[in-house]
């Protein structure tokens, strides 16, 4: 992989991780709204129950965020070979973790 490349490739996996997640957001905030409203007077009735419920509900969107950012991260060939890190310094083309070659500088 080329210096160019590696940066279009990271372009594009930023691009669609923002498309992806804001999918994922507008769906979660749906099923969390309804729900919320659908159950709304017996959460104020359990109150530890609503907060764990919050915890969860949060939780619950997080995880698959960072699944798809690893995803397309695996998709683009933005994670190291050797170790599978994905903080690449561009300038340099080398993994900060094990110092391999990730790309050639052109």
């Amino acid at each position: 992989m080329t210096q160019t490349e590696f940066i279009n490739a990271r372009r594009t996996c930023k691009r669609q991780t923002r498309w992806l997640v804001m999918v994922w957001l507008l769906v979660w905030l749906v099923i969390f709204f309804a729900i919320g409203a659908g159950l709304r007077f017996w959460f104020h009735e359990h109150e530890v129950v609503s907060v764990l419920m919050l915890v969860a509900g949060i939780v619950i969107f997080l995880m698959p965020v960072l699944i798809i950012s690893r995803r397309l991260h695996e998709r683009h060939g933005l994670l190291c070979r050797t170790c599978g890190a994905r903080g690449f310094v561009s300038e340099s083309g080398q993994c900060p973790r094990c110092k391999s070659v990730i790309y050639e500088d052109t």
